[in-house]
């Protein structure tokens, strides 16, 4: 961009007055690209992959479209592909110990494993349920949500999976279930949407029984797509984004409505892992990562060095983590996603002002005078760099293409990101 310490016009600023109705606004700050902590692996496919999950710190898995199932022995330096046992899709996978694992997918198909991956053998199921998840709390007890026909379905077996019994909820509308988790033996939730024949509407499931019996909760937003389960307060919930609804979703009772906390992070985001009790993450479109160390009062996007779309992220540890999605992707950090050098990042209420915001042809900056002036697009990348000696600068973003943008100011050893919107 051109950058004009002297204008003689002198861009107006905008005042965007934000509705402040419970609604929180998730901060998104640009970490040092030198310094990207999420690396790609070699998985030895092109298939969709749709769910993580490690046993210790070398053995994982990753299943996917098309019955693909990898494994590997060495924390994912090396990905194999398992002799397939189905043709479908593959959803979701879970361990309930180091030899008892469990994945579901199309078709009603529900595998089992008891000696940790080696081989699996098969449940037969009513192949017009649809199952896009699966969680256990002990060896025996455990669910899986869904679909059947036009409705949400939740299956509970208390006998290792021998038998899957119905779970009965009434909410009297077309649904979708995407995700269900538990945070001990009582308390969880299962998570969708509901449907009109005006719109899709998010929809969120609560036991407090062990799954005997489900009550409705209707948040505002978009249809949700993962549920993480803390304890019996506290829950997080992400799924789809149009741009002017929240994308992540907390509670601390039990979610209810009048306490329910609203992030919104402008992009969909399709699986959210807690490894502690304040550090999680988020993942979704775009090559979303989303990382909080403050029990979600903010979100830090974190460059993943791809714009594919992320289904499923994992945490052994609040630095080992991986994350899977579309064509093969497998991603790993050892550090969390964190930046290693000293640099301090400000927060987004410093003195530095961006304005207008959004933006057309030109966008104003007021900073501190000898300072560096870079945009970084959505996917980490550094689009272009200019130093400044004024306070006034003035950017020309004619030639960039419409879509969200950050604006990183270094001066001396202190950062600053402002997101920006092009039109």
């Amino acid at each position: 961009p051109i950058v004009i310490n002297k204008a003689k016009n002198k861009l107006k600023k905008e005042d965007i007055q934000m509705k402040k109705n419970s609604l929180f606004i998730v901060t998104l700050c640009i970490i040092n690209l030198t310094n990207a902590q999420w690396v790609s692996q070699t998985s030895n496919t092109s298939k969709n992959l749709r769910a993580v999950l490690f046993l210790n710190t070398e053995k994982g898995f990753v299943v996917g479209d098309s019955g693909v199932i990898l494994k590997t022995m060495n924390g994912g330096i090396v990905w194999s592909v398992q002799p397939s046992f189905t043709p479908n899709d593959l959803k979701s996978i879970f361990f309930a110990d180091s030899n008892i694992g469990y994945t579901v997918g199309q078709y009603g198909r529900i595998y089992k494993t008891t000696n940790g991956g080696d081989n699996w053998s098969s449940f037969t199921g009513d192949t017009t349920y649809d199952f896009n998840s699966v969680h256990f709390i002990s060896a025996d007890t455990g669910y899986i949500v869904g679909t059947h026909g036009d409705n949400g379905i939740i299956l509970k077996t208390v006998n290792g999976g021998a038998n899957w019994l119905p779970q009965s909820f009434s909410y009297g509308q077309t649904t979708v279930l995407y995700s269900v988790h538990f945070g001990n033996s009582n308390y969880g939730s299962a998570v969708g949407y509901y449907y009109n024949p005006y719109n899709f509407y998010p929809l969120i499931l609560i036991t407090a029984d062990g799954g005997n019996t489900w009550s409705p909760k209707y948040p505002i937003g978009k249809p949700l797509k993962s549920v993480f389960f803390l304890n019996a307060d506290t829950s997080y919930a992400v799924g789809w984004s149009d741009g002017s609804h929240p994308t992540i979703l907390k509670t601390t009772d039990g979610w209810n409505a009048s306490n329910t906390q609203y992030y919104s992070a402008n992009r969909s985001l399709s699986s959210v892992y807690f490894p502690v009790i304040d550090t999680g993450y988020a993942v979704g479109s775009s090559g979303t990562i989303l990382q909080t160390t403050d029990g979600g009062s903010n979100w830090n996007l974190q460059p993943s060095n791809t714009n594919i779309e992320l289904s499923s992220v994992f945490f052994l540890t609040s630095s080992i983590g991986y994350a899977s999605g579309a064509s093969g992707t497998i991603l790993k950090t050892t550090d969390g996603g964190i930046i290693t050098n000293a640099e301090n990042i400000f927060s987004l209420d410093s003195e530095i002002e961006v304005f207008p915001n959004p933006a057309k042809d030109m966008v104003e900056i007021r900073t501190q005078p000898k300072s560096l002036i870079e945009i970084i697009n959505i996917y980490g990348q550094l689009i272009s760099a200019t130093n400044t000696t004024e306070t006034n600068s003035i950017l020309d973003l004619s030639k960039f293409s419409s879509g969200i943008y950050f604006i990183r100011i270094k001066t001396n050893n202190l950062i600053t990101i402002k997101r920006l919107i092009k039109e």
